[in-house]
């Protein structure tokens, strides 16, 4: 029997783009900080900024930090500022001066605002919060992923089928995948795999056919909404983020910040592309900055996503 060919006819371009990540959107917890290293430096940060912290509550008020940032999930400027605010509440510490020029006419809200921001700032330089996405979920058998196949050393489609245990039993494992085009199994390292991660958003939306207004391919597609619905509670009755209406009304009357309106305002985008927008921004970022496919259309990182899925065959590219 001859020997079967792989990937050479359908070859997928070079150097798949790494999962883009918007500079200075998102904010989250460094990781890999040794426990005592990263209290170290939290306290080092509060000092900096002008928190009066007792001796004796330093090492819970840093401890505290991490558990807020954790479990509320931080992860861009305004929702740290959230959290800081609330920390240093609970522990009744003071943030700002309210007797500052810049902030005196504006009050008490204003000045613990202003106190929040210069803690962050300060946090950022002892690098205990960096611009780097959240970790991509770990690899689980049946996920979907883009390997390198190693008849042609190109990018294609596939799904983990296990996990390998590395020989050494240290480092990462080694992953068998089986590619979607050609039912092909394959050992390969973990730096060959790249997940498509979660979609943290409209993870139980139905798919229906139809062209991706992203990369138009013709593929299954789910609804991205441009305002994510975690952040629908901040917009119902008040206002619209800036350009949504202007997007939406085409010319015609204003939309109304209605539940209606903010769960009709999307695009329709394959699984690709819609985990990739999530990847790219947090989810209060999307809301406020790229909240029109204009916009997502115009960041760099995402036009060079969108360029590579664009070349990809659409029929090994389904994730069900």
């Amino acid at each position: 029997m001859p020997k079967q060919l792989y990937g050479h006819k359908h070859a997928k371009a070079r150097g798949v783009p790494a999962e883009p990540a918007a500079v200075g959107v998102w904010l989250t917890l460094m990781a890999g900080l040794p426990e005592e290293l990263q209290h170290r430096a939290i306290i080092a940060a509060a000092t900096e900024a002008g928190l009066e912290l007792a001796a004796d509550s330093r090492d819970s008020f840093a401890a505290a930090l991490v558990e807020y940032g954790s479990e509320r999930r931080a992860d861009c400027d305004e929702a740290w500022i959230g959290v800081l605010l609330e920390l240093c509440s609970d522990f009744g510490v003071p943030l700002g001066d309210v007797a500052d020029a810049d902030v005196a006419d504006a009050g008490a809200d204003a000045a613990e605002r202003a106190g929040a921001t210069e803690l962050l700032g300060a946090l950022r330089r002892h690098r205990v919060v960096c611009n780097e996405p959240p970790p991509p979920p770990p690899l689980r058998e049946g996920v979907a992923v883009l390997a390198v196949l190693e008849e042609d050393e190109e990018w294609h489609e596939a799904r983990v089928v296990k996990l390998i245990p590395p020989p050494s039993g240290r480092g990462a494992p080694l992953v068998l995948v089986r590619f979607v085009e050609w039912q092909k199994v394959q050992e390969t390292s973990r730096a060959k795999v790249v997940p498509l991660a979660e979609i943290a958003d409209d993870e139980d939306a139905a798919e229906a056919e139809g062209e991706c207004e992203l990369c138009r391919r013709s593929l299954a597609l789910t609804f991205h909404h441009l305002v994510p619905v975690a952040t629908h509670s901040r917009y119902l009755g008040k206002c619209l983020p800036h350009g949504v209406a202007e997007a939406a009304s085409d010319g015609g009357p204003a939309p109304q910040p209605s539940r209606e309106f903010l769960h009709s305002y999307g695009a329709m985008l394959c699984r690709f592309c819609h985990s990739t927008v999530h990847r790219f921004a947090p989810n209060a970022v999307l809301a406020e900055r790229f909240n029109t496919l204009d916009k997502l259309r115009e960041q760099p990182p995402l036009a060079r996503f969108v360029e590579f899925a664009s070349r990809q065959r659409q029929s090994a590219c389904r994730c069900r």
